[in-house]
């Protein structure tokens, strides 16, 4: 049997870089099934069509088929921009203009810096830009440091 390259990157979602919550089918379990052909099933189970894949991902490919994986990891990134464009486009605050103002719009501020970078990189992977990689944290987590405060 053929080693998967993919799986060896186990933990950190193939498209995305975020933690892995499942697999995601490269041959997706629609096609192989509606083919009828016996071994086109036995590929379904082995591991040679599986990636790490976190659950929004996994969502997003859903039953579509593509050409590559690169195909598949550059539509679930446009998709992801699409679905997070006004997060996005948020201006840019410097630390400076976020202490000018209150508490609270000042926490609320900050966490929503943090979901876009951290959105950011989710659709850049599998590069980095901004070094503080929140991909072993949730944005609960996030949340939950800064709702502490």
């Amino acid at each position: 049997m053929l080693k998967n390259e993919y799986l060896e990157k186990d933990g950190e979602c193939y498209y995305c870089g975020n933690t892995a919550t499942t697999k995601d089918h490269l041959t997706p379990v629609s096609y192989i099934y509606n083919t009828g052909n016996r071994r086109k099933k036995r590929y379904f189970l082995d591991k040679k069509n599986l990636v790490p894949c976190c659950s929004q991902c996994n969502s997003i490919a859903n039953d579509l088929m593509f050409d590559s994986v690169e195909e598949k990891r550059e539509h679930i990134q446009e998709r992801l921009k699409s679905k997070y464009r006004k997060l996005l486009n948020m201006p840019e605050w410097t630390d400076e203009e976020i202490d000018e103002m209150g508490t609270t719009f000042q926490v609320d501020l900050r966490i929503t810096m943090m979901a876009k970078k951290w959105m950011i990189n989710r659709i850049s992977y599998p590069d980095i830009i901004y070094e503080e990689r929140l991909k072993d944290r949730s944005i609960l987590d996030i949340l939950s440091v800064y709702t502490s405060v």
